[in-house]
């Protein structure tokens, strides 16, 4: 299985309350810096999609830091 993939199941799951936020948080050890720098960010420019995060890095955090980033903020109900 892919990131992209894992990830995706988990967006699912975390729409349709089967997880909550603090039952993954721990995917993101290690890259809590990133994640708390994109998601204030999503703060500025909202959540709904990924490319202007990702264009206001400058390419500097890839799709899946930015989705898992997404996906924590969300899931914290912080959008």
């Amino acid at each position: 299985r892919s990131e992209d993939n894992i990830i995706h199941h988990l967006e699912m799951l975390l729409a349709i309350v089967k997880i909550q936020a603090q039952d993954i948080e721990h995917i993101v050890a290690g890259r809590e810096k990133e994640v708390a720098e994109v998601q204030s960010i999503f703060h500025r420019l909202g959540a709904e999609k990924l490319k202007p995060v990702f264009e206001y890095f400058g390419g500097r955090y890839p799709y899946d830091t930015i989705r898992l980033a997404r996906l924590l903020f969300v899931g914290k109900g912080e959008n």
